[in-house]
Parts: structure tokens; sequence; C-alpha cells
């Protein structure tokens, strides 16, 4: 719009839920709730309501560019680019790593999935590496609160609090990668055992599955923790 000066900033996503149907097909609208951070280091919350294809949107946690109004704070999203929701540039590097691996020789290590790379850079830079216990605490508690008002408590010490709050993100991490290139098949659970680490409200329980994919029927054993949700039943 003509006149109208933006900002870059950054913003965590505390709350992003759908609204409403979009009156595009296949499209839903989101309301998302940010924390917005801006270059001189001001934090202001702001919401923000945008159609998305359903899996292609911003998550509770996410740490995203925006562009922001000085004037009246209104925010806009600054996705282009970004990997993890913008799927023409997704494809496009999707694209791009199939054909360097077509043209590299036998032997050649595969490039990296540049999709799986925004996932981790969005663990590493986004919500881990630089940022205290105090801070993950805060920024996932944020996307854990829920209607009700529950939030994250912490029990024992900082360390283990901690490194189960890693372990949940990293979990976070493979979710959405299966979301966008898993298989899918029926699991018969052979073995359950509670690990002994939580982040409240979820706990986690190491599974032993059998599972059958429904494109083949082939079936295999794996191992794997899943992180439980205690207020459902």
């Amino acid at each position: 719009m003509f006149g109208k000066h933006l900002e870059p900033a950054e913003a965590t996503v505390l709350y992003a839920e759908i609204s409403s149907a979009s009156s595009q097909a296949s499209w839903q609208t989101y309301e998302f709730i940010l924390d917005v951070r801006t270059a001189s280091g001001q934090v202001f919350r702001a919401t923000k309501k945008q159609d998305f294809v359903p899996f292609t949107h911003p998550k509770a946690g996410d740490v995203i560019k925006v562009k922001y109004n000085p004037k009246n704070m209104k925010v806009e999203f600054d996705l282009e680019g970004d990997l993890r929701y913008d799927t023409k540039a997704r494809d496009a590097a999707t694209k791009a790593r199939h054909d360097a691996i077509l043209a590299s020789q036998p032997g050649t290590p595969l490039p990296q999935d540049p999709y799986q790379a925004a996932l981790q850079g969005q663990l590493h830079s986004g919500t881990v590496e630089g940022r205290t216990a105090s801070d993950l605490k805060e920024i996932l508690s944020n996307a854990l609160t829920n209607s009700a008002g529950q939030t994250f408590t912490t029990s024992g010490s900082q360390v283990q609090a901690t490194q189960a709050q890693v372990a949940f993100m990293q979990s976070v991490v493979i979710r959405l990668t299966l979301q966008r290139t898993g298989a899918t098949g029926i699991a018969t659970i052979l073995y359950l055992e509670d690990t002994g680490m939580s982040f409240p409200p979820f706990v986690a329980q190491k599974v032993t599955a059998r599972v059958q994919e429904a494109a083949n029927y082939q079936v295999f054993d794996c191992t794997f923790t899943a992180w439980v949700d205690t207020r459902k039943e």
C-alpha cells in the first residue's frame, strides 16, 4: 500500500489456531498471537489473521520473520523464501536437490534435504542454541498454554528440565518432517515403558511397535519416544 512503511522484525508464535473457513477452497483462516521483537530490542504482542493451506502455517513455538508498521504496530508475515511455509520455494529447492543427486557421481554424499535443514535451523538457531533455560521455558510455556490457561511448570533439576525441553522440540521437528514426507501405516504397540522424562503436561513414553505399511504391506518393528498429553484420556 502506498505510503505504508514497514520495518523488519522477528516474531515468536504463541498461538496458531483455525479461526474460520477461508473463501478459498481447501484453505483455512488462522488466527495468530505473536511476540514481536524489533531490531532495537523492543518487544510487543500482536495478533494476525491469515489464510493458509492446512499444515503449511506457522505453529506455536516457531520463530518467523515479520514486518510491522511503527505507527500502528500492525504486523505482516514475511515468509517468502522460508522453506517451512513457502511451498513454491520448497518445491524449487527439492527439485534442485533432485537434479543435483541425478547429476552427481555414484557414491557422492547426498545433499541435505532443504526442508529438513530449515526445520533443524528453527530448532537450533531459533529456539535452542543461544537461549537460556529460562528462555526455553518461556517460549515453550507460551506454545503449550491452552484455552483453559494451563501452562508449563518444571520439576526436578534445571538440567533435566532443559534436556526434556530440547527432546520435546526435537520430537516436534520429527513430527513436522513426517507430516510432509512420511508414509501411512497401522501400528500395533508391543511394549510401552515410562522414560521418567516429562515436559508437563507431556510425559515421554518409550514405545516398541510393529508397523504395517499401507502402500506395500511391509511389516517392521521399531522403537521410538512418544510424548503423551496427560490432559487427554
